[in-house]
C-alpha cells in the first residue's frame, strides 16, 4: 500500500541530506506517486518556431502538470531533491528535466500561476530553507492554492533545470514570474539561471519538473533527446545553445554562477489562489495575456489572416496553426506601431 505523502515526509525530518536523497528516491522507484505522475496523463505544451529560412515548425511536448510529487492524490508532497535524484527520477519516467526556455513556455500554457511565498514562522532566508519542516509547510501551503486542481501548475516553485556544460557539482535553478508580476522575465521578477548552489543544496524553494521524452515534431514522432542535441532544432527548447538534455551533461569546468542579477530571493508575495480558467489554451496563449483594444483587434486579424492563407493554400493543420500564432504576433506588432 502506498505511503501518503504526510507519512515520507515526516520520516525525512531530521535526516541527512543523503538520507532524505533515499527517502525520497525509494518513494518515486516504488511509484509512491500521484495519479498526474503517470506520463500517460501528462498533458501538452506546443511550441511554434520559424527557423532561419521562415519555414515554421510545431513542436508538441508532454509535461507532468506539477512538479515530481510523492504520497497518493489525496495527500501529496511537492518533494525537493537534489539534481541527480531528479534525473534518475526523469530516467524512470523516460522525461527529461526542462530547459529555462521551457519553463518559460510552460508558464505561457499554465492555468494555475503562483507566487513563491516563503512559509510562515521560518528564517527565509537562513538556515530554515534547507530544514524539512519547512518544506512540509510549504507543501501545505501550495496544495491548498491549488485546492485540487490538477490543471497544468506554474511557478511557486523554482525549476531545477537542465542547461550546458552542467558537470555533476552544482545544481542549476532558474524561476518564470509570481503571479501578476508581467511578462516573463521582462519583469525582472524571476530567480535567473544560477549554478551558485552547490549540489548538496536542496531547499523549500525547489521543484522538480519532467517534460516526457516522446514529442511530436511537425506531426512526427521524434525523441526529446534529438531536438535538444540538434543545433537546427535546439532553438525550440533552448535558449542556451544545444547540449545533452541530461544531468550532468559535460565533463568539462562550466563557470558557475548566476546570469545577471544576485541568487537572493525577489521579493516575495502572499500565495493566492489560482485564477479559474477562463477556456482551453491555444496558439494565442503563447503571448501575455494583457492587451488594450488595438492590440487585440492586430492579433484576431492576423491570426485571421494567417490562418485564411493557410487554409486557401492547402496546407496542413499544424502548418495552418502555425500561420496563424505568426500572424497574431505579426497583427500585433503592427498594431502596437500603426494603430
Amino acid at each position: 500500500m502506498a505511503r501518503s505523502g504526510t507519512e515520507i515526509s515526516q520520516s525525512m525530518i531530521g535526516k541527512s541530506g543523503a538520507a532524505r536523497e533515499a527517502i525520497v528516491w525509494g518513494a518515486i522507484s516504488n511509484n509512491e506517486m500521484p495519479s498526474w505522475m503517470n506520463p500517460a496523463n501528462w498533458p501538452i505544451v506546443l511550441v511554434n518556431w520559424l527557423d532561419k529560412d521562415l519555414i515554421p515548425h510545431t513542436l508538441v511536448m508532454n509535461v507532468s502538470p506539477r512538479y515530481i510529487e510523492v504520497g497518493t492524490d489525496v495527500d501529496p508532497f511537492m518533494a525537493p531533491m537534489q539534481p541527480d535524484t531528479a534525473q534518475r527520477s526523469a530516467n524512470k519516467l523516460n522525461a527529461i528535466l526542462p530547459s529555462q526556455k521551457i519553463v518559460d513556455d510552460i508558464w505561457r500554457w499554465s492555468v494555475a500561476k503562483l507566487p513563491i511565498a516563503p512559509p510562515k514562522g521560518f528564517k527565509i532566508p537562513g538556515p530554515d530553507m534547507t530544514d524539512v519542516r519547512s518544506w512540509i509547510a510549504y507543501n501545505t501551503s501550495i496544495q491548498k492554492a491549488l485546492n485540487g486542481s490538477q490543471a497544468i501548475m506554474a511557478g511557486g516553485k523554482k525549476d531545477v533545470v537542465i542547461g550546458p556544460k552542467l558537470d555533476g557539482s552544482r545544481v542549476a535553478i532558474y524561476s518564470t514570474p509570481f503571479s501578476g508580476s508581467g511578462e516573463l522575465r521582462k519583469s525582472g521578477n524571476y530567480q535567473p539561471y544560477s549554478t551558485i548552489h552547490t549540489i548538496d543544496h536542496v531547499d523549500y524553494s525547489h521543484g522538480v519538473r519532467l517534460i516526457s521524452r516522446k514529442a511530436k515534431f511537425d506531426g512526427e514522432d521524434v525523441d526529446l533527446k534529438d531536438i535538444f542535441e540538434n543545433p537546427k532544432t535546439s532553438p525550440m527548447v533552448s535558449d542556451q545553445g544545444s547540449f545533452s538534455p541530461f544531468f550532468p551533461n559535460s565533463g568539462s569546468k562550466a563557470t558557475y554562477g548566476v546570469n545577471s542579477g544576485s541568487d537572493a530571493f525577489v521579493s516575495n508575495g502572499p500565495i493566492v489562489n489560482p485564477p479559474p480558467r477562463s477556456g482551453e489554451n491555444n496558439g494565442i496563449s503563447l503571448m501575455s495575456s494583457s492587451y488594450d483594444t488595438k492590440s487585440i483587434k492586430g492579433i484576431t486579424l492576423g491570426a485571421l489572416t494567417g490562418v485564411g492563407v493557410s487554409w486557401i493554400s492547402g496546407l496542413t493543420l499544424p502548418l495552418t496553426v502555425g500561420f496563424g500564432i505568426i500572424g497574431a504576433i505579426l497583427g500585433k506588432r503592427i498594431a502596437d506601431k500603426v494603430l
